[in-house]
């Protein structure tokens, strides 16, 4: 089986390459972008949605112009006329995480970490009651990364199945903690069967940042296909501010 693939993206690259990414979007993602009022929004949107595009064209050997996509039931996008390339995207701040896979259902989730958020509050609100037990017990200084585990392994865990919020997240809980290799589900309300049938893994991300990925079935790995930032076909690019690449360090 071949390896999920894992892409990051700088949403933030110098001005021509932005018009570069803005070149391979197709009329509706350009009017949808055109609706965004910050410029910053604006531009995280067009170089995410040209990124990905990119990413499929290069696995695919076509043109990033030439895709089309649909989207399911809850929104969830697949390529209208390569749908055995499963793939998801999520950006949060100034990065993006892409998975690509052959053949197999995923989600990925990634999420910035940002001051100010009552993150107490949104435990309490959204989580299941084994999540709520254990994040408990964790110190104030560690919360906000440690509920960020549990909130990109949910929302992971809902992209994969392409049910988005119609499961409530109070529904099932993920496991806690350092998350290395795929593990199952810790419990869920109405259907167990579930538990096995979509493991999660913790994405390594560089600091200030926490990603997740959730894949159908057993026995699945996962690699990133650069060791640095995705910056077209065959090309990538340093880190910024010369801190470590995340993809190489050990569990």
């Amino acid at each position: 089986m071949e390896p999920i693939q894992l892409w990051r993206i700088d949403l933030n690259p110098p001005e021509p390459r932005q018009t570069e990414l803005e070149r391979w979007l197709c009329p509706e993602e350009r009017a949808r972008a055109d609706r965004f009022i910050p410029p910053e929004i604006r531009r995280r949107f067009t170089c995410a949605r040209g990124s990905l595009r990119e990413v499929l064209a290069w696995s695919l050997g076509c043109r990033p112009q030439d895709l089309r996509f649909a989207y399911g039931e809850q929104g969830k996008p697949v390529l209208a006329d390569q749908p055995e390339l499963r793939f998801n995207l999520s950006h949060s701040g100034e990065r993006a995480l892409v998975g690509v896979s052959w053949q197999r259902e995923l989600g990925v989730d990634l999420e910035h970490l940002r001051a100010g958020v009552d993150f107490r509050g949104l435990t309490a609100r959204f989580f299941s009651e084994p999540e709520r037990r254990a994040l408990s017990e964790v110190p104030e200084p560690l919360f906000p990364r440690e509920f960020l585990r549990v909130w990109t392994r949910k929302e992971a865990y809902l992209k994969a199945r392409g049910t988005g919020l119609a499961l409530p997240l109070a529904d099932f809980a993920v496991p806690l903690g350092e998350l290395p290799s795929p593990r199952e589900l810790t419990w869920t309300r109405d259907r167990p069967e579930e538990a096995a049938r979509w493991p999660i893994q913790e994405v390594p991300c560089e600091e200030g940042y926490v990603g997740a990925l959730c894949a159908e079935g057993p026995e699945w790995h996962a690699e990133p296909v650069l060791p640095r930032f995705w910056a077209g076909p065959g090309v990538a690019v340093e880190m910024p501010n010369g801190c470590q690449d995340p993809w190489l360090r050990t569990p």
